[in-house]
């Protein structure tokens, strides 16, 4: 049956590969028109409860999805004239920026900016910037007031900086947009806050920053508009490989061609059924390309070693094939199984992306296992290309010769001792791997990124925390004059506030004590909260809800609990405090929803990868194993191929732990990957070992053939995926160059592993438990 699919495709070799060619520059063509999906709920994991209240009360919260813009004097301060009327006009663009909730904007200019000031008679309350004042004819009258207002009216450090540098303007963007009624598009407000905003205001004296989850996407976005480049590296540097090894530019380019074909035909088939490829993901296409041409090595060697053995390129082509096609089949099945686990990770985008992986592969068992071969057929040497090749081949054996000292008893059993207490420190040390984000700012980019520079800036600047838990009180309507439930909500924030990790809490009842003790006369002992209802309603309606404190009618009081960071300990002791509170302090009528703001969303998310890692890793290594086994029909080929990678990815998480890059959703893909990946080496070594046992050889002898056979080509293997992987560590993402050199780091452990630890345990095996010949 084989041999006939193998003479009809061969037979039919130009047809197809014409029909390939076709299909790439259609599906070319077609990629052109590809764009990313920056969708925010599809990076939460929606099965978690905090995540049902982020999305549950996404539209009816202001503030939710908001976006600081600072603007800063280089040189002097805010109150001058021209600094103001640059303040001016900045709020101004913002208010009519597509996509911003208009009376979300809030500045120094905004009429949603009252002072509150005691007099004789009563309490006034006004503009902070009258609309008398014009910000062409300001006077220096005019700023002297306007910064005694603001100063008395407690804007510092929330609407200008606490060394009068800088002032903020803050902005809701909306889910939808109400011109369309379709999803907002956050990298074009992103975009757009670069070039209506930055670029034109930025200029001589003035600084702008900006920070907030759109600004991020959007710098995510940009940053991965520019990975093209690092493509381009990775291109070349698995070019200059590739030739190194082969000493063909025909061989090098007919694997590089067929490796980017199935890329392309990828992307095609995310555009055409609509997929959809997170900017965060735009490493999986680069992963699937960088895995093809690890693996046309493979194709490479056999085809040179039966070149060299005098056969004609389609005999050389045809052997390759037939050789690969089980294991290259079973190898990619494996790689296949290690997205497959990917998908227990509940997060939508991370699955999508493994559902793209899964495809990837799959076009690989075209673009591999059938293109190559059948391209590499028209590929001929000369005499002296022969003999060249003849003496690369036999240098390669004589340097992988130096491995099968393994395959004697005394130093495979130092290898084996050696690797067990490898391991077993790695397991000590990977007891410290953390869960989550453990380093300040934003972790998907540099710390010298501009959204990480402007982020460090504003939270040295103002009293605003980047780090914000926040918990969604549900009340009955009018609930902000029931002293009950604003008492209650109240000492929710004093018991948070005693939590180790926790800055502040701020929440209507903390803002309506403040208001009160402004109707008396600032009196710091009158700062308490008012039980008769009028006068609750008179301080809470001071509030705005716009501030995000309280909706319109008073049924929902979120509280905004400000944490010195956001690593997963300082996460968990928190919201352990506040679940704790939510079951001792029952009220009828009054639920405490868990948890929205960027800690909750991080919490949720350090959750679902917790309960998911375990689970995956464990599927993914159970499944490795029932494919090995149904490969090799053998126990001890199990603990040969599995050992390794073991050994590999407890390494992994010991260098994570101690390089403190904790264990998130881009890491953890990358963990469960290695194991799919890294059993490949083993596969293709032990096929070779089992072969030539079934031929009699004793193990050691085995092994040594096993060696020159396939040892150069393993190596080379790995050396190809950990260089194209290895050139994201110059990526302006920092999680993708934490990604790739980890990635390459676990690739390159995994194929060391197969041709020291795979032969040294088969060895010992073998002299223990003596196999039956």
């Amino acid at each position: 049956m084989l041999d006939r699919f193998e003479r009809l495709i061969f037979d039919a070799r130009a047809i197809i590969l014409s029909l390939l060619l076709l299909l790439t520059a259609v599906s070319m063509w077609l990629a052109l028109s590809l764009k990313f999906d920056a969708n925010l709920e599809k990076q939460l994991p929606a099965d978690q409860p905090y995540i049902h209240t982020v999305l549950d009360y996404k539209d009816k919260i202001a503030g939710l999805n908001s976006v600081q813009i600072v603007v800063e004097a280089r040189n002097g301060d805010i109150w001058t004239p021209a600094f103001l009327k640059t303040l001016y006009d900045v709020t101004q663009d913002l208010i009519y920026l597509p996509g911003v909730s208009r009376e979300s904007v809030t500045s120094l200019w905004t009429p949603n900016t009252q002072f509150y000031e005691a007099t004789e008679s009563a309490v006034e309350g006004r503009n902070l910037i009258p609309s008398s004042v014009l910000p062409d004819s300001l006077t220096p009258a005019d700023v002297a007031r306007i910064r005694t207002d603001a100063f008395k009216g407690g804007f510092r450090g929330r609407l200008f900086a606490l060394d009068s540098k800088a002032a903020m303007i803050q902005i809701s963007i909306q889910p939808i947009m109400p011109e369309t009624g379709a999803k907002t598009d956050f990298i074009a407000i992103a975009a757009a806050l670069e070039s209506n905003i930055r670029q034109k205001f930025e200029t001589g004296n003035i600084t702008i920053r900006i920070i907030g989850f759109t600004k991020f996407i959007g710098d995510i976005a940009s940053e991965a508009n520019d990975v093209l480049q690092f493509f381009v590296l990775a291109f070349v540097l698995n070019a200059l490989v590739l030739w190194y090894y082969s000493r063909s530019l025909a061989l090098t380019g007919i694997t590089l061609v067929c490796s980017a074909a199935s890329i392309v035909w990828l992307l095609a088939i995310i555009r055409v059924f609509d997929l959809s490829l997170n900017p965060l993901g735009l490493i999986v296409p680069f992963l699937i390309y960088a895995i093809g041409v690890s693996h046309g090595v493979q194709q490479i060697n056999l085809f040179l070693v039966a070149t060299v053995r005098g056969h004609t390129p389609v005999e050389a082509a045809q052997r390759s094939f037939r050789r690969l096609l089980v294991p290259g089949f079973f190898s990619l099945i494996t790689v296949m199984t290690a997205f497959i686990a990917v998908l227990l990770v509940p997060v939508p985008f991370v699955q999508d992306l493994a559902v793209i992986a899964i495809i990837g592969i799959a076009l690989k068992l075209i673009s591999n296992l059938l293109m190559l071969p059948l391209a590499a057929s028209y590929v001929r040497f000369s005499e002296a290309g022969v003999a060249r090749q003849k003496s690369l081949m036999e240098s390669r054996q004589r340097f992988m010769a130096a491995f099968s000292r393994d395959a004697r008893p005394g130093p495979a059993l130092i290898v084996l001792v050696l690797s067990m207490v490898l391991g077993a420190a790695a397991i000590w040390q990977a007891q410290n791997a953390r869960v989550g984000h453990l380093r300040p700012g934003a972790q998907e980019l540099w710390a010298s990124a501009r959204y990480n520079v402007d982020s460090s800036a504003i939270v040295q600047s103002f009293d605003v925390d980047l780090d914000t838990f926040a918990i969604v009180t549900v009340a009955p309507v009018d609930a902000c004059v029931d002293f009950k439930i604003m008492s209650l909500i109240e000492r929710f924030g004093v018991e948070v506030r005693s939590v180790p990790g926790v800055k502040g809490v701020m929440s209507l009842p903390e803002g309506s004590r403040f208001v009160y003790s402004i109707f008396q006369e600032g009196n710091l002992k009158w700062r308490v909260l008012p039980k008769a209802p009028d006068v609750l309603a008179l301080a809470t309606s001071a509030i705005s809800d716009t501030t995000g404190l309280r909706n319109s009618d008073c049924s929902l009081l979120p509280i905004a609990v400000f944490l010195t960071d956001h690593r997963d300990d300082t996460l968990r002791r928190v919201a352990a405090a506040a679940e704790a509170f939510v079951a001792a302090n029952k009220m009828p009528g009054v639920t405490f929803r868990l948890a929205t703001g960027n800690a909750g969303v991080l919490a949720a998310i350090n959750d679902t990868v917790r309960k998911s890692q375990f689970e995956a890793l464990g599927l993914v290594f159970g499944i490795v194993a029932l494919l090995v086994f149904a490969a090799f029909r053998d126990w001890r080929a199990v603990l040969c191929c599995v050992g390794p990678i073991a050994l590999s990815t407890v390494l992994g998480l010991a260098l994570m732990s101690l390089l403190d890059i904790g264990v998130t959703v881009s890491t953890l893909p990358v963990l469960i990957l290695a194991v799919g990946i890294g059993v490949d080496y083993g596969l293709y070594l032990y096929e070779r070992i089992e072969h030539h046992l079934r031929e009699g050889l004793a193990m050691d002898e085995a092994f040594i053939l096993s060696m020159r056979e396939e040892g150069a080509a393993v190596v080379y293997t790995a050396l190809t995926l950990a260089i194209g992987v290895g050139s994201w560590a110059f990526s302006g993402l920092k999680f993708q160059a934490d990604m790739g050199w980890l990635l390459a780091f676990l690739v390159l452990t995994n194929a060391l592993g197969a041709v020291t630890a795979l032969p040294a345990m088969a060895v010992i095996l073998d002299k223990v438990l003596p196999r039956r010949r």
